[in-house]
């Protein structure tokens, strides 16, 4: 498989998504015939979404360079109007 190639990335909006603990019950029913399609449905999904995580992380690096920027505005703004009273 092509395991070797994926890298885990930590995305720190919203939660995580928890897996499902299925009962000794939902396991016997599960229909393993139709697992090999689901994962090819699933891996088809997968090869159409190719986000560049790179790009994802300069855009993530501007906002919060913009938003140390626009506190750094703020504050002078506050100072400024201190010093003009």
């Amino acid at each position: 498989m092509k395991l070797d190639r994926l890298k885990l990335h930590h995305i720190t909006d919203g939660e995580a998504e928890q897996l499902a603990v299925l009962s000794p019950e939902q396991l016997v029913s599960v229909d393993t015939e139709n697992i090999p399609y689901q994962i090819t449905l699933v891996e088809e999904k997968l090869a159409k979404m190719k986000p560049n995580m790179a790009a994802i992380g300069e855009y993530r690096k501007k906002v919060v360079k913009t938003i140390l920027v626009c506190g750094m505005v703020a504050v002078l703004i506050h100072i400024v109007e201190r010093s003009v009273r």
